[in-house]
């Protein structure tokens, strides 16, 4: 038996599946928020420590590893931002 698509995408069930894809959209964006924020704090963990010890090698690597870290945060941010802005038009546009 085929599903008719169309019947989907409009009414109470189309509003019913695109909240639950918005939903699941924001869960998944915010797992890898949480993700990142995880390895950002490890990080700066990390160059502390190396800082505290005084090893300038450490330090400069850990302090690359910090700026790679932030770098991704932009990235996940600018990725959200898309995401957002590509499933969620406005509402009302006008001229």
């Amino acid at each position: 038996m085929s599903r008719n698509k169309k019947i989907e995408s409009v009414g109470p069930f189309g509003d019913a599946m695109r909240n639950v894809e918005s939903i699941a959209r924001n869960f998944y964006m915010n797992s890898l928020y949480a993700q990142s924020i995880e390895q950002l704090q490890e990080a700066q963990a990390a160059y502390e420590c190396a800082v505290l010890e005084g090893d300038a090698e450490q330090i400069e690597k850990k302090r690359s590893e910090l700026l790679f870290v932030e770098e991704l945060i932009k990235l996940t941010s600018i990725g959200f931002n898309a995401v957002s802005d590509e499933y969620n038009p406005p509402a009302h546009v006008t001229e």
